[in-house]
C-alpha cells in the first residue's frame, strides 16, 4: 500500500506483545498493545473499538479463518479469552496484520467524517449524547461491510478470503461509495434522533439544517410510519400517570426525562407494540442526571477523579455459587455483554467490564469469587503499559476501585438474570439488600446505570 493512512504493520513476530514472564494476554491486551505501536492511526478510541469489532467478526463468523489461521487462533479473535498460547497469538496477529488493521483503519475514521457534520450549537446539556452520535457511524459501516451482498455493490467484503484480500489490496478504492453510506448512517440517526427535540425549535433546526446538508449523500431510507396526535396524546397522558403515582412532580431532570420518553414510546407504536405504561420515564430520568452531571463538568473546565471506595470481600459468595447449574450464567453474560459500562465520551467498553465478562465466559471455579480482587490486581498489573498509571480503558483509579467496580457489574448481572428459584432465600436476604444498594452507589458514583441493564441503551 502507498497510502501513508494503511502503512504496514511491520512488528508481528513471535512473542512481540509479551511484557511480562509468560506470554499471557488477552485479544483486548493484543489489540491495546498493537494500537499503540501502529503508525498514523486514526482516532484511538474509535481504532480500539474497530479492531475488535473486526477482529469479532472474523473469528466468530467467518469459517474461512479458522481454516487459513487455525481454529485456536479464530476462537481468540472472535471472544475475549485471557491465555498463554503463543503460536496461536501469534497466528491472530497475523490475521490482524492481513486483514485487521486494514479494515478497523478504514471504518474507524468515518467517525471522524461524520463528526463534520454534527448539529451546531448544542447546549452542553445534550453536547454528550449528540457527539455519541457519531460513534454509531463505524459500527453500522462495518456491518453493511460484513453483510450479505447487496445489488447495489455493499456487503460481502469478508465473506471469504479472496474478497477480504481485494478489499484490503485497496481500500483506497472502496471509501468514495463506503463514505457515501456512511454519511448516508448518520443522515439517519440524526433524523430518528431529531424526534426528540420536537418541543425545541431551535434545536430541532440544528439537526435538520445538517440532515439537509448530508442530502448530497443520497436519499435515506424511509421512516417507519408516522405517529398520529392520538398517539402522541396517549404517550403524553401515560407519562403524566406514571408521574402522578410515584410523585415525580420535584424530580430536576423530569423536564428532559419527559422529552426523552415519548419519543420512545411513539417508537414502540411505531413498531406495532402496544403503549401500556411509560415506565421508561425511570431509565430516561437516571440518564438525564448522568448527562448533567457530565455537562456540570464540562462547565467547570476541569477532570474530577472518580474515587470508588474500597468495598469489603464479597460477603455473598454464596448467591454466585448457587448458580452455577442454573443457567444464570449464561443469561448474565448475554446481559452484561449488553450492558453499556463504556469509557466517558466513547463507545468502548470499560476495562473492568471486559474482566467481568471474561470471569463469567470460564467454567465454574469454587474459589474463583474468593479470589476476583487478587485476580483483578494480577490481570491490572499485566494490562498497564510501563509508566502508565492504569490499564487503556480502566474506569478506575486503582486496583481496587477497580474490583469493587468489577464485583458490582458481576453482581448486576446476575441479579438481574436470576429467575425464582434460582436463587432460593437470597434475593429477600438483607444481605442481598445491602449489596444490591452498595451495587447501586459503585456504579452511579462512575455515572452508570442500573436501569441499563435489561436494555443495553444508556
Amino acid at each position: 500500500m502507498t497510502d501513508p493512512r494503511y502503512p504496514e504493520p511491520t512488528w508481528v513476530a513471535p512473542l512481540w506483545w509479551v511484557t511480562g514472564p509468560d506470554a499471557t494476554t488477552s485479544r483486548r491486551a493484543l489489540i491495546v498493545a498493537w494500537v499503540a505501536r501502529a503508525q498514523a492511526p486514526p482516532r484511538k478510541s474509535e481504532f480500539i473499538d474497530e479492531m475488535k469489532g473486526w477482529s469479532g467478526v472474523l473469528g466468530s463468523s467467518k469459517p474461512w479463518v479458522a481454516g487459513a489461521y487455525g481454529a485456536p487462533a479464530a476462537q481468540l479473535a472472535g471472544k475475549n479469552i485471557c491465555l498463554d498460547d503463543p503460536q496461536a497469538w501469534l497466528a491472530v496477529s497475523r490475521l490482524y496484520a492481513a486483514f485487521v488493521d486494514t479494515l478497523a483503519r478504514f471504518t474507524a475514521r468515518f467517525a471522524v467524517a461524520a463528526a463534520q457534520y454534527r448539529p451546531r450549537d448544542i447546549p452542553n446539556e445534550f453536547y454528550d449524547a449528540v457527539r455519541g452520535y457519531e460513534l454509531t457511524v463505524p459500527p453500522a459501516v462495518r456491518a453493511i461491510m460484513a453483510g450479505d451482498p447487496t445489488p447495489d455493490g455493499f456487503g460481502g467484503v469478508v465473506d471469504t478470503e479472496r474478497s477480504a484480500e481485494a478489499f484490503v489490496a485497496d481500500p483506497v478504492a472502496n471509501e468514495p461509495p463506503h463514505h457515501a453510506a456512511a454519511m448516508r448512517c448518520y443522515a439517519t440517526v440524526l433524523r430518528a434522533r431529531s424526534r426528540s427535540f420536537l418541543d425545541d425549535p431551535e434545536l430541532f433546526a440544528a439537526f435538520t439544517e445538517r440532515i439537509a446538508e448530508l442530502a448530497r449523500y443520497g436519499p435515506l431510507p424511509p421512516m417507519a410510519a408516522d405517529t398520529s396526535a392520538a398517539d402522541v396524546a396517549r404517550a403524553d397522558d401515560l407519562i403524566v400517570e406514571q408521574v402522578r403515582a410515584d410523585r415525580l412532580h420535584t424530580n430536576p431532570h423530569l423536564s428532559e426525562a419527559f422529552l426523552r420518553t415519548r419519543p420512545a414510546l411513539l417508537r414502540r407504536v411505531q413498531q406495532g407494540r402496544p403503549l401500556t405504561d411509560a415506565t421508561l420515564l425511570f431509565t430516561k430520568l437516571r440518564s438525564a442526571r448522568i448527562d448533567s452531571f457530565r455537562a456540570e463538568q464540562r462547565i467547570r473546565e476541569q477532570e474530577t477523579p472518580l474515587e470508588v471506595t474500597e468495598l469489603p470481600a464479597p460477603r455473598d459468595d454464596v448467591a454466585y455459587r448457587r448458580v452455577e447449574d442454573s443457567g444464570v450464567l449464561a443469561r448474565a453474560r448475554k446481559l452484561l455483554a449488553e450492558y453499556p459500562a463504556h469509557r466517558p465520551g466513547t463507545t468502548i467498553d470499560c476495562w473492568e467490564k471486559e474482566f467481568a465478562c471474561t470471569v463469567l465466559d470460564e467454567p465454574a471455579d469454587p474459589d474463583g469469587y474468593a479470589r476476583l480482587r487478587t485476580r483483578v490486581a494480577e490481570e491490572w498489573r499485566k494490562d498497564r503499559a510501563p509508566g502508565a498509571k492504569r490499564p487503556e480503558g480502566a474506569a478506575s483509579a486503582t486496583p481496587a476501585a477497580a474490583a469493587g467496580l468489577v464485583d458490582a457489574l458481576l453482581f448486576l448481572a446476575l441479579s438481574s438474570a436470576a429467575q425464582a428459584g434460582d436463587v432460593p432465600d437470597i434475593a429477600n436476604s438483607d444481605a442481598f439488600t445491602r449489596r444490591r444498594e452498595e451495587t447501586d452507589r459503585v456504579l452511579r458514583e462512575l455515572g452508570y446505570s442500573v436501569d441499563d441493564i435489561e436494555r443495553g441503551e444508556r
